[in-house]
């Protein structure tokens, strides 16, 4: 079994989709929103043609968006 931290998030997204992942002020993130994010921006990073030892870097303040853009790096 691959635990990393994308996989972890993803099982969790399974388990509990509606439970909120993210807050940030009045901006609600459900699992299930978190993980279909994180997978449209990773897959994007794929097709631009990142791989596994990639290297990827996020210039954001801190917010759910951040969030999302590192787990699609993971």
């Amino acid at each position: 079994m691959n635990l990393d931290f994308a996989s972890v998030w993803e099982m969790i997204s399974d388990i509990i989709p509606e439970n909120d992942a993210l807050i940030s002020g009045d901006e609600v993130v459900s699992w299930k929103d978190y993980d279909l994010k994180s997978s449209k921006i990773a897959t994007a990073l794929t097709n631009a043609g990142l791989s596994a030892n990639s290297k990827a870097g996020l210039y954001l303040n801190n917010s759910n968006e951040y969030l999302i853009g590192q787990n699609a790096i993971f």
